[in-house]
C-alpha cells in the first residue's frame, strides 16, 4: 500500500500487456461488475510483492501463461469516492504456459 496525501492508503494494481505474433493476450472477466468483458490480465499487488512479481502471478492465475516482465509502460493514480488506487502497467514476454 502507498501512503497518499489525499485521505488514506491507496490500493496498488498491476496490469500486464503481452503482444506476441501480432496478437494481444486478454482474459475474459469473471467479476459480476464486468462479467464477460475482455481485459488485460490484472489484479491487486499483494503485501510483500513488487509489481513484477504480482504481474507474473496475475498473468498465470488469469490466463495460464507464464511471462517475463520487460518493463513498465504506465503508472496511473486515481482518487475517487470509493478508494484511491495506483495502477502500474507492465510489458511481459511469454516464456511458458498454455
Amino acid at each position: 500500500l502507498i501512503e497518499t496525501k489525499m485521505r488514506h492508503q491507496a490500493t496498488v494494481i498491476v496490469a500486464v500487456i503481452v503482444k506476441e505474433k501480432g496478437k494481444y493476450l486478454l482474459v475474459q472477466e469473471a467479476k459480476s461488475s464486468c462479467r464477460g468483458k475482455w481485459y488485460l490480465p490484472a489484479g491487486q499487488v499483494e503485501i510483500g510483492e513488487d509489481i513484477y512479481t504480482a504481474g507474473i502471478r496475475e498473468c498465470e492465475e488469469e490466463s495460464g501463461m507464464q511471462i517475463k516482465p520487460q518493463g513498465v509502460f504506465q503508472a496511473q493514480y486515481d482518487a475517487n469516492a470509493h478508494f484511491d488506487w495506483v495502477r502500474f502497467g507492465i510489458v511481459g514476454k511469454i516464456v511458458g504456459g498454455k
